[in-house]
């Protein structure tokens, strides 16, 4: 894959910040996927949750075992900077 396909084509997804909240931008992200029927896999991300729309719960980004393509960062702005930084040391290749 070239670099554009992991933004525009990407296999796996996490999306940091889902919650029971219907109005987070994170499980926006998350039921959009699955009701426009993403292929890829998802990785929801919240320690606080073990899962999330039937989908596995991940801790952190770190925690996710496969290659991931993609992040979605949907938190609030105070978190972002430190979110990013957790990520940008895991295996995603859209860093």
């Amino acid at each position: 894959m070239n670099k554009f396909s992991y933004l525009f084509e990407p296999r796996a997804i996490a999306v940091v910040g889902v919650s029971d909240d219907v109005a987070r931008p994170g499980s926006q992200v998350v039921r959009a996927l699955l009701k426009n029927g993403y292929r890829g896999k998802i990785f929801p991300v919240n320690p606080k949750y073990e899962q999330f729309d039937g989908l596995k719960c991940y801790g952190s980004v770190a925690d996710i075992d496969e290659e991931v393509d993609l992040v979605v960062i949907g938190v609030p702005a105070r978190a972002c900077c430190r979110c990013w930084k957790r990520q940008h040391r895991s295996a995603c290749r859209s860093r």
